[in-house]
């Protein structure tokens, strides 16, 4: 086994939003991120970068980039994410000059559609969506779902128990705790290497729901993995070199709706 690798993660994504139109079955809403925020810790430091931020830092082109360009997402009316369009295009026009040349293309794409990609975006979205049982609820009151969430590499299984934690003329708090697993995924793709990611762990969110329209306005996931991950040494080589890995993710969002 390998020496364990510690990644933390911080996350904020402001959105504004417009609804467009309501039909029987769907609700079409133009959407953009309005700012953008990454902190990431690993073995090999600390790196931080926001649109918003006045000061010269890696990869905060691209957060610009990204920021103000419209997409459409359709929401069913139970308000989970049924479709996203165009979000994939803007994604791949920013990392489109980047050199096919690199060995590190494919995992530099990847990690960016994770962050801020169509996976990571209706995953996301999903989670601050209220999801109420088909009963009567108070204060206090819990009750019991599952869901499964997929970035753009491998899919997670959570196992959830809402609770309505506070009650107010203006908003309902609802915390979800959370199991998580990974179903067998597929093989990912590392640095240009085959990798085989195996995790568990926990996931607390706390969802702020407007009383009057019962939509999110803003919500908070915290995610704590543990698990390992499996690299092929080489492609005509079945060995693999074993990682244990720790994955702590805090995702902020902040929805405006007009």
């Amino acid at each position: 086994m390998g020496i364990e690798q510690e990644i933390e993660m911080n996350m904020l994504m402001e959105m504004d939003n417009l609804v467009k139109s309501v039909e029987d079955s769907s609700i079409h809403v133009t959407t953009y991120y309005k700012r953008l925020a990454i902190e990431t810790m690993t073995p090999s430091g600390r790196v931080q970068v926001d649109s918003d931020s006045q000061e010269d830092q890696i990869g905060k082109d691209f957060l610009k980039k990204i920021t103000g360009r419209r997409f459409m997402v359709v929401f069913d009316h139970q308000g989970m994410v049924k479709e996203i369009h165009g979000l994939e295009n803007i994604i791949q026009d920013i990392t489109a000059d980047i050199s096919s040349e690199n060995d590190q293309v494919q995992s530099y794409k990847n990690t960016l559609d994770d962050a801020f990609g169509q996976g990571n975006i209706k995953n996301s979205l999903n989670q601050m969506t209220p999801f109420f049982p088909e009963y009567p609820i108070g204060i206090h009151d819990s009750w019991d779902w599952d869901m499964n969430s997929r970035t753009a590499q491998f899919e997670l299984r959570l196992k959830n128990t809402s609770i309505v934690k506070d009650a107010s003329a203006e908003r309902i708090i609802i915390q979800t705790n959370s199991n998580i697993l990974t179903p067998e995924n597929p093989i990912i793709n590392l640095d240009g290497k085959n990798a085989l990611l195996k995790m568990s762990g926990k996931q607390v969110s706390e969802l702020y729901i407007q009383t009057k329209t019962g939509l999110t306005t803003e919500g908070v996931i915290k995610q704590d993995l543990n698990g390992e991950l499996r690299i092929a040494m080489s492609d005509k080589s079945l060995e693999t070199m074993a990682i244990p890995m720790k994955i702590s993710t805090s995702i902020s969002l902040r929805m405006k709706f007009k």
